[in-house]
């Protein structure tokens, strides 16, 4: 990404109060274009709130500043996890060392206690230590893109290395095409995760998430279709191979001759490859093919087919005419 595309970049440090604060407020907003659901387990959340406990440091929070207004939300781009970690151990979501956050330490959850809105569990962690751990320094690194596109860059560049995201999450990430938006559309309905626009609050990311030992989310995985016919595993789903389904069987309907099934075919078709020439020809294909049948039809096609005779049907060529 070439660095005329950063217009500001700033680092500032925000207590974990400040940070709340702004959470509250839906300050803190998630794109689901290229962001990934809630897929911390309590351990690792409580081994995050231990550390911090600990006065250990953190790494830094990426954000981009989506506006110029004093109260412009900022699109998460490195941090979801953590920030979801630290503001749902404030609001009782799970204990540190079996002992929970005390909500008489912060003028904001003080009032939610009193409003009804949150609950206090016990035993309490002792009121030391909540304030200490409400005075915890965050480092947020701000920065405003002068595009999308920018902003979609510096997400797919931090998280290529290691095991952060899968293949497809990487794949998914930021792509602006006829294919990935009918994939995340179908992917999103099937698990009963839709929303109206691409991006929401993190406050509201629990009820899109999956649910996970010990972690209520709104998405039962057990009930969901891949899972439920025995097709994926409930972890597979976690790691969105869901929507690598979907796309796997969107190419075999609307690509001829039927293609082999692969990463490197995948990324064709997503046109999830290192080149400056516009479009690969797979992409193009199937861009030409969504076209001709229509995005809206073929995912009326594809969900009705998933009630009414399975996948397998579809993998059968019983779609499209």
């Amino acid at each position: 990404m070439a660095s005329g595309n950063l217009v500001d970049l700033t680092v500032r440090s925000e207590s974990v109060q400040q940070a709340y604060a702004l959470y509250r407020a839906d300050r803190f907003r998630v794109n689901r274009r290229y962001q990934r659901k809630l897929v911390w387990s309590v351990e690792e959340k409580q081994r995050l709130i231990d550390s911090m406990v600990l006065d250990l440091p953190l790494p830094l929070f990426l954000v981009a500043e989506i506006g110029s207004s004093p109260d412009s939300p900022f699109e998460l781009i490195d941090g979801m996890q953590r920030l979801n970690a630290i503001f749902s151990f404030i609001e009782q979501e799970f204990s540190l060392n079996g002992k929970f956050f005390d909500l008489q330490t912060l003028a904001d959850t003080k009032a939610l206690l009193d409003a009804g809105s949150l609950q206090q569990k016990q035993p309490l962690l002792d009121r030391a230590t909540s304030v200490n751990f409400a005075n915890y320094s965050l480092a947020l690194s701000v920065f405003r893109a002068s595009d999308q596109s920018a902003v979609d860059e510096v997400f797919r560049r931090i998280n290529s290395g290691g095991r952060r995201l899968s293949r497809h999450e990487l794949r998914q990430a930021g792509t602006v095409s006829g294919l990935a938006n009918l994939v995340r559309r179908i992917a999103s309905i099937i698990r009963t995760d839709t929303t109206p626009g691409d991006t929401v609050s993190l406050s509201k990311m629990p009820l899109l998430s999956i649910s996970n030992r010990n972690l209520d989310y709104g998405v039962i995985v057990d009930d969901i279709f891949w899972v439920r016919e025995g097709i994926l595993r409930r972890d597979d789903v976690r790691e969105s191979l869901d929507e690598q389904n979907i796309l796997d069987i969107l190419i075999d309907c609307l690509v001829e001759p039927m293609t082999t099934t692969s990463n490197d075919n995948r990324d064709k078709y997503y046109n999830f490859i290192d080149s400056e020439t516009g479009l690969t020809a797979e992409s193009a294909s199937v861009e030409t093919a969504i076209e001709t049948y229509g995005a809206e039809e073929i995912q009326k096609r594809f969900l009705a087919l998933r009630h009414e005779a399975g996948v397998g049907a579809v993998r059968q060529g019983l779609w499209p005419p």
